[in-house]
């Protein structure tokens, strides 16, 4: 799936590794060498992450986790070690060499939001992450899942996140044309 023809999951990886760099001060990350480079304007932002910045600065070891659906394993992408997960993992290694990265990546294909979030104890919270990425709400939308559910679900997991002192990352649906047509990916 793409956005201005930059498929989402490079997005994704550019935007967190940017905002690393920006809170930690790092100038050194490096320029894409590709012919898909992501524009700099879809990964400028005031966005921070406060616990991940403090880790990466006093050079600890960082664990960040991706849950979600068939995006996040790389289904999409065509191999696991072409998903966003895996390129973030290899990105912030290659950016912070002193700080040991450990992306973890339970992603799990038809997953509805409240399906993910029952296994944050078990899938998120035991990895002890400084920051999850949530790639939620295909299959809510496919559902067509009560709309306040999604919403509750998203909050009660958002405040779990929180209340760990855990930086976050909600992943937004990643947009096709054809089933926009018949599925209501609007609301979620």
């Amino acid at each position: 799936m793409n956005i201005r023809g930059r498929p989402i999951a490079r997005l994704a990886v550019a935007a967190v590794v940017a905002v690393a760099a920006a809170v930690t001060g790092n100038g050194g990350a490096r320029a894409q060498t590709d012919g898909c480079a992501t524009p700099p304007e879809m990964t400028e932002t005031d966005i921070r992450f406060p616990h991940l910045a403090e880790r990466l600065k006093a050079q600890q070891p960082v664990s960040i986790v991706a849950i979600g659906g068939a995006s996040t394993i790389g289904r999409a992408a065509g191999a696991p070690d072409l998903s966003y997960p895996h390129r973030l993992g290899q990105d912030l290694a290659q950016d912070f060499p002193h700080s040991p990265v450990a992306v973890t990546n339970k992603g799990v294909p038809r997953q509805s939001a409240k399906q993910m979030f029952e296994r944050f104890a078990t899938d998120v919270f035991a990895e002890d992450p400084v920051l999850v990425l949530w790639e939620v709400g295909i299959t809510d939308a496919v559902r067509a899942t009560d709309v306040d559910e999604f919403v509750q679900t998203l909050q009660d997991g958002v405040d779990q996140l929180k209340n760990r002192a855990i930086d976050t990352i909600l992943v937004d649906i990643q947009f096709s044309q054809s089933p926009a047509t018949v599925i209501n990916f609007e609301s979620y």
